[in-house]
């Protein structure tokens, strides 16, 4: 065995972490804010893991030991050795190693694909040219897609766009990316499957009329979606159009004991608010179809027309580490059961920033929202419990007619919950979390036991201090080292749970607290998401509020030209007024606020 073969589990699951996240946290986006705690609060700093929106050491691991344990199999059956080939100095967030290839082809000068968009992809790719060992690299251009493109391989396999092993951030549109281009009047997707796979470094674009595009990612033993924009609305939805003709832009299908891995993929207004039940697809769909573990590490997921990530239906894990997660309809992340978690996310839910299509009616103007929602579907699944929110920074400042749920949902069907150093502003009269009793909702399914809701090293503020935490039917719920920074809130605030040690109330408690605030919610790890881009009949609405406020802006600017200093110091007063309620939105509006 080589020496790279040779690599011991421990140095490889240490090196992996440390590459996965020096690539990951980077450098902090310009102009955003972080999101800290008082300096009492603060952490040593000095470590990797001690920046502001680490995930935790457990998350990182987590991605390396998959990685470890694939490659090692791989190495037992045929001999692939970890670090060797394309990409092993770690090219990408959570993906220190990339797989070896024995073939390197040019899909414009070896396989013929046209990079003007004239003639579809589909004509060229064929099996002569997806065969194991096999990396297809595009070189900027349009690349058409007018149907499903079958790319499934029993191997080793890559589709990536020119540039991918230098790609930390998803590409923006333009000549200088490899784009998919949906033709319009289309239903298109990418079913891409092998047993290490790579998909990489592409800009899927449905902005033709009446389209749609996604990526389905199947694995039987490691398989890679990275560094992937998603531009344009799905508007071929609507009224009869049933929902089994959905295409979410990233469906994720692991075989029992594989790995589906979507590592910064990224997409905002996507779908087309209230078309849930109309062909409107969430932006992650983790099914049944799904019988191993999903990763979904550092994406982004702004307006969809369904759950950010929609993963209650699967009896295998989904695995959320990072990201930013914003008015999407129904919920911002959706799992269940033990071996599923979401560490160092962002989640927010203000219905008055949304300004995406409209559909005749704006987000949570047809149904109802969620930050978190715990629950196993209505197929039966019986996972066990114990589902964790770990790092996590939840801020519900606004919703539609329809309403919210909660921050966190956790469904009659969920079992155990755990909730660790996580930040959750509520500026709603409502609870904060709520948790049905065992059996208790639409599914009417019961998880096995345990059923109990821990709250650890947390911190809760808002303007509601009469029901914080509703908990019903659980024994054995604790809470503990939190603190409810709320004016008014007391013990009488929380209902269903035994308070334990170290539980404080009112704006200056001083009992309880995130015990790791930088690592709570996700850094600034991804460049900015460009203005968001519609289909003439998606975003005529949206467009004319958007030229209507530029309009506005320039009066605005003209008027108050001669005295500019008073206007800056007017905008410092804001800054300061709303700093309390908006600490480390920066980031994630610097991450959506364009180029």
């Amino acid at each position: 065995m080589s020496e790279s073969g040779a690599i011991s589990r421990r140095t490889f699951m240490t090196g992996a972490a440390a590459v996965a996240l020096s690539t990951s946290a980077g450098a902090p986006i310009a102009g955003a804010a972080p999101n800290r705690e008082p300096a009492r609060l603060e952490q040593p700093t000095g470590s990797r893991f001690d920046k502001h929106g680490s995930p935790s050491r457990a998350a990182e691991r987590a991605w390396a030991r998959a990685e470890y344990d694939h490659y090692q199999r791989m190495r037992d059956v045929s001999a692939q050795q970890v670090g060797g080939g394309n990409g092993s100095s770690g090219s990408g967030s959570g993906s220190p190693t990339s797989p070896s290839f024995d073939r390197v082809l040019d899909a414009v000068e070896d396989v013929g694909c046209d990079p003007s968009g004239g003639r579809p992809i589909s004509a060229n790719l064929d099996g002569s040219a997806m065969q194991d060992g096999t990396l297809i690299v595009f070189p900027p251009g349009k690349y058409l897609l007018t149907k499903k493109l079958q790319a499934s391989v029993d191997g080793t396999f890559g589709m990536v766009g020119a540039g991918y092993e230098q790609a930390t951030s998803p590409p923006k549109p333009g000549k200088n990316a490899a784009t998919f281009v949906a033709k319009g009047g289309s239903r298109t997707l990418v079913n891409f499957r092998a047993t290490t796979g790579l998909f990489a470094n592409f800009v899927m674009d449905q902005q033709s009329s009446n389209s749609s595009t996604g990526i389905v990612l199947g694995s039987k033993g490691l398989t890679q979606a990275r560094d992937i924009r998603f531009v344009g609305v799905q508007d071929n939805t609507g009224k009869g159009v049933p929902d089994s003709l959905q295409i979410p832009p990233c469906s994720l299908r692991a075989q029992k004991g594989a790995i589906a891995r979507a590592e910064r993929v990224v997409g905002q207004y996507i779908g087309l608010p209230g078309d849930k039940n109309s062909g409107g697809a969430p932006m992650f769909w983790v099914g049944d179809g799904n019988k191993g573990t999903a990763q979904i590490g550092h994406c982004v997921s702004r307006g969809a027309a369904d759950n950010g990530v929609y993963g209650g239906r699967t009896s295998g894990d989904v695995q959320i580490k990072g990201g930013q997660w914003m008015n999407n309809e129904v919920s911002q992340l959706r799992f269940s059961g033990k071996g599923s978690w979401a560490d160092g996310v962002t989640i927010v839910v203000d219905k008055d920033s949304y300004e995406g299509p409209t559909n005749g009616g704006g987000f949570n103007e047809k149904y109802g929202s969620n930050g978190i929602k715990i629950e196993r579907g209505d197929n039966g699944y019986s996972k066990p419990g114990g589902a964790v929110i770990r790092n996590a920074d939840i801020r519900v400042l606004s919703v539609g007619s329809k309403g919210i749920g909660a921050p966190i949902l956790i469904r009659g069907s969920a079992g155990a919950v755990k909730i660790e150093n996580t930040r959750i502003i509520n500026q709603l009269n409502q609870p904060s979390i709520s948790a049905d009793s065992p059996g208790n909702g639409y599914t009417g399914h019961t998880s096995p036991p345990p059923h109990n809701i821990t709250i650890t090293d947390s911190v809760f503020g808002g303007s509601n201090s009469g029901s914080i935490i509703q908990v019903s039917g659980r024994e054995g719920s604790l809470i503990r080292k939190t603190c409810f920074k709320i004016g008014g809130a007391s013990a009488d605030s929380i209902s269903g749970m035994k308070i334990g040690s170290g539980v404080g109330f009112g704006q200056n408690c001083t009992a309880g607290g995130l015990k790791a605030p930088g690592k709570v919610g996700s850094a600034g790890n991804l460049s900015s998401l460009p203005p968001p881009s519609y289909n003439a009949s998606a975003g005529a609405g949206a467009g004319r509020r958007r030229r209507r406020k530029q309009g506005l802006m320039k009066k605005i600017l003209a008027t108050v030209y001669g005295g500019f200093f008073l206007l800056v110091l007017f905008l410092g007063m804001i800054a300061v007024v709303v700093g309390g309620v908006l600490a480390g939105f920066g980031a994630l509006a610097a991450l959506l606020g364009g180029d």
